[in-house]
């Protein structure tokens, strides 16, 4: 088991390990007494694991409410939201009961956002059952919804009482979410080289330590700048165009697969102005392609770089690019939006 520390103000444990589904509502009841679960989940997870959690708390005499979204990032919208907080009011929802999102990123997310609001503030777990919200969205407090102008537009800072992740719920994922995920994972081997680096230029691949490693960077940085004010930035390499993907593409582009184009970019970027060494370009192309991180996007740079005005990152004339400057080495850099189209020239 790895029990992984985000030492924040309300701090928290990311529990990692195989085979801990059934004991994830013990966990849970060690937080506090909750007197009611509320479990949101999405249409594709729910089937496989909302009454096995639900079991686990009815066990511990505890009153379970479910409440289930279509699968898809569409579902990450203000209806959703509101709906899931009338809900919760209608059916007694206290200020000190507990929401747990079971799924991945939407739900958790959007979860997360209810989490922070209702009551102005309730507990929440996150059970994440996919690779991109295990390793990534699960940790470190960011919850949102997407509007039409842009993704993530609308949420807030709120971390969660806990994270319990049960590697063996990947048995269950659809192999086009695994891909999906591993658009994540080479975002913090880039990030972070050394040991999780070679793990995935391996043909032998230790999953679970991925995963490990993955977390532990995050949670550093999380815990460095957890408000997102500064080196936090730097987990969003390969986010700005992938954002813009999302957003002109209709939420069609899965996160994983657009951070995987966005990342593609920005090496070729850099190695052409020369910031990255062509040998460590090569091994970044060679990776994306090893996890199929193959989507070449249709739209024109213009239109991508227009669309990333709307972004969060940018600033009124200028965006926060990540630049990698070698593997394990990347940087924030301030670009001027009337430059990018310069930058990304191939």
């Amino acid at each position: 088991m790895n029990a992984i520390e985000v030492n924040v103000k309300n701090g928290y444990k990311v529990i990692v390990d195989n085979g801990i589904f059934d004991k994830i509502p013990e966990y849970a009841l060690t937080l506090a007494d909750y007197t009611t679960v509320t479990i949101v989940s999405d249409s594709n997870v729910a089937p496989l694991y909302i009454e096995r959690l639900k079991k686990g708390f009815l066990r511990a005499n505890k009153r379970v409410l479910t409440y289930v979204i279509e699968a898809g990032e569409q579902s990450k919208n203000l209806s959703n939201y509101a709906a899931i907080l009338s809900f919760l009011a209608n059916n007694d929802f206290k200020r000190k009961d507990l929401l747990v999102a079971l799924g991945g990123g939407v739900v958790g997310d959007l979860t997360g956002f209810v989490a922070s609001t209702y009551h102005r503030g309730v507990d929440f777990i996150q059970v994440p059952t996919t690779l991109l919200a295990g390793i990534d969205s699960s940790v470190g407090g960011k919850t949102a919804v997407d509007i039409k102008e842009g993704k993530n537009l609308v949420g807030a800072f709120y971390q969660p009482k806990g994270v319990f992740f049960d590697i063996e719920t990947l048995n269950t994922l659809p192999e086009k979410e695994m891909i999906n995920g591993f658009g994540e994972l080479v975002k913090y081997g880039i990030l972070m080289g050394g040991t999780l680096w070679k793990n995935l230029l391996s043909d032998n691949l230790s999953l679970e330590n991925c995963i490990a490693d993955s977390i532990r960077y995050k949670a550093e940085i999380v815990e460095k700048d957890e408000f997102d004010n500064g080196v936090r930035a730097l987990l969003n390499l390969g986010h700005t165009l992938a954002h813009s993907v999302e957003n002109l593409s209709g939420y069609t582009v899965p996160h994983g697969l657009a951070v995987g184009y966005g990342i593609r970019r920005i090496a070729k970027a850099c190695k052409n102005n020369g910031l990255l060494q062509n040998s460590e370009y090569e091994q970044i192309i060679n990776v994306l392609d090893k996890f199929s991180l193959t989507y070449i996007a249709p739209f024109s740079d213009n239109a991508l770089i227009r669309a990333s005005v709307k972004d969060k990152k940018a600033f009124a004339d200028s965006i926060n690019i990540i630049v990698i400057n070698a593997i394990g080495n990347c940087s924030i850099q301030k670009f001027k939006l009337d430059k990018l189209g310069e930058f990304f020239n191939d």
